[in-house]
């Protein structure tokens, strides 16, 4: 009996072990695939910035950019899975978020589908992946059960409600989902709400177990009482309530007079970084490790022309981590202003940058214009 205890017991070690090296495998695997994915999309943007296209041209590079960024959903789905439910929480949009996702989940059925959304939208502070994977997940159900056709519609507002089930925050954004036909949505959602934790045992349960799991995660609540569809409700960033955001995405207009240091070991990215940021008026020296950085860094203090900004590749191949140069840079500079990018956003540096001194951080693969838009929200 003993024996058997102990051979269990190694047994049971051994399998912990293959799925720690599965974990650390997958996540090499989804930075290395998602810096492929980040060269790919800066060189879509740098091609529609460079010159006038046709119009069908340029209908199919927004194809191909759309393309890449689903790929960068399954990636993080896979990463989410790997290490639990673990967010990567910035500012976003929910009304991009949303229709992304509900044109993800509709491409190529015959569902007709309506999108409702105001011009300006409070900004909510979450996990644009997971959100965009609860959507999704929400109206490919209600499509399974329309055989026959028919329509969904979907809103975003935002809203101040009156309800004894949501406290916390004074405003949210409600994403309201309606279809012609009676999926069953509700009644699994209430299902799943009694259980929780426990996922149902079969795929489509496990998949709105997680996307409860998000919307718990994010302090957020799905109302599944009201006999018109199932509602989202957001919390909307304290700190941001008075300032709503314009709802859709775009490449930046204004310019800026920066001095950015990247430090990156690809050195695709970090072409394509310099390419894209200096026509804005920007200042881009480049460095490929961490040792390299610290270096141009200090020479820069010491002629009193000081970086404005650092981003910081958090996985390098050889030599120093990002992990260990945002240490060294801080020695150097206890105000620098740096933001760690990273394809591997379950890490902990890129769940909680400013523990480990970075203002912001930026998930691989991401386009030129996020990563301008970031850059000029720490300069701000």
């Amino acid at each position: 009996m003993k024996e058997d205890l102990i051979k269990k017991g190694e047994q049971n070690m051994e399998e912990a072990r293959r799925y720690e090296f599965i974990k650390l495998l997958a996540g090499d695997i989804a930075n290395e695939f998602n810096n492929i994915l980040t060269t790919i999309l800066g060189n879509i943007n740098l091609v529609m910035l460079s010159q006038e296209f046709e119009e069908r041209i340029f209908e199919k590079l927004n194809e191909i950019e759309k393309a890449v960024l689903r790929a960068k959903l399954l990636t993080q789905q896979l990463l989410t899975f790997l290490k639990g439910i673990s967010s990567f929480k910035r500012p976003i949009s929910l009304s991009d978020v949303t229709r992304d996702a509900v044109d993800s989940a509709l491409s190529g059925s015959s569902i007709r589908y309506t999108l409702s959304m105001p011009q300006m939208v409070y900004p909510v502070e979450a996990d644009e992946a997971q959100m965009r994977y609860t959507i999704n997940t929400f109206v490919t159900h209600m499509a399974r059960a329309m055989n026959s056709g028919g329509e969904i519609r979907v809103s975003v507002e935002n809203v101040v409600p009156n309800r004894r089930d949501i406290t916390g925050a004074r405003r949210y954004i409600r994403i309201s989902m309606y279809s012609d036909a009676e999926d069953g949505l509700r009644k699994d959602l209430m299902e799943i709400k009694k259980a929780f934790p426990l996922p149902k045992d079969d795929e489509k349960g496990f998949a709105l177990t997680v996307s409860y799991s998000v919307v718990k995660g994010h302090n957020g609540y799905i109302d599944t009482d009201s006999p018109e569809g199932i509602h989202i409700y957001m919390p909307v960033m304290e700190e941001t309530e008075s300032t709503a955001v314009t709802e859709g995405k775009g490449t930046p207009t204004y310019m800026c007079r920066e001095k950015i240091l990247i430090m990156d070991d690809e050195e695709t990215i970090r072409s394509l970084a310099g390419e894209f940021l200096s026509p804005f008026g920007h200042c881009v020296v480049c460095a490929s490790n961490g040792s390299e950085a610290i270096e141009l860094y200090k020479k820069a203090m010491e002629k009193g022309e000081p970086f404005d900004v650092v981003v910081v590749d958090l996985n390098i191949r050889a030599g120093m981590s990002g992990k260990e140069t945002i240490k060294r840079l801080l020695e150097v500079d206890p105000n620098v202003r740096a933001i760690v990018s990273s394809g591997f956003i379950s890490d902990p540096v890129m769940t909680d940058c400013r523990t480990y001194g970075f203002r912001r951080a930026i998930a691989k693969p991401y386009n030129m214009a996020e990563l301008h838009k970031v850059i000029h929200s720490i300069v701000d």
